[in-house]
């Protein structure tokens, strides 16, 4: 279920969004406040927009899934002129995230996910958003395929 005290979510169409960056946290059997506490630091100096869900089930207890949806993989680069959580959060606060983190996270593990059209069911609002992307028209085949196609299916003789 989604943990609005931990998320930051945003107004971004998802229309418009081409990948997912998808960590999972497997925290440590009762230190979950700890990582909530490190989270909410988190949250009061982001600028990004995600969403935390506690993992209810198909996964061990105390796992936990921030999902943040992006329009392309250059977001993932190293901004220069972004400052580190460190300098965000002063050194006091960023003492004591590394303190919560460290005693309540076991593991870490992020995952990229590209959108498919071809495998979604879209609203034909969101379809609507960016239809080059959501519905491309199929491109005809080359005479050659055709050729191909049509040699394939051939009767034996």
């Amino acid at each position: 279920s989604l943990n609005e005290e931990i998320s930051r979510p945003g107004s971004d169409l998802i229309a418009v969004m081409r990948y997912f960056v998808i960590t999972t946290y497997r925290v440590r059997p009762g230190h979950g406040a700890e990582f909530i506490e490190a989270r909410r630091l988190v949250k009061s100096v982001s600028t990004q927009n995600y969403a935390v869900y506690n993992v209810s089930s198909g996964a061990p207890n105390g796992t936990y899934m921030s999902m943040r949806a992006i329009k392309s993989l250059g977001e993932l680069d190293p901004n220069p002129s972004a400052k580190p959580l460190s300098e965000l959060l002063g050194p006091n606060n960023f003492k004591k995230y590394n303190e919560l983190v460290a005693s309540s996270v076991l593991n870490a593990e992020t995952a990229i996910y590209a959108l498919s059209p071809e495998m979604s069911y879209l609203s034909k609002e969101t379809m609507a958003a960016d239809p080059t992307f959501w519905a491309p028209k199929p491109k005809p085949a080359s005479k050659s395929t055709v050729k191909k196609e049509a040699k394939a299916t051939a009767p034996a003789q």
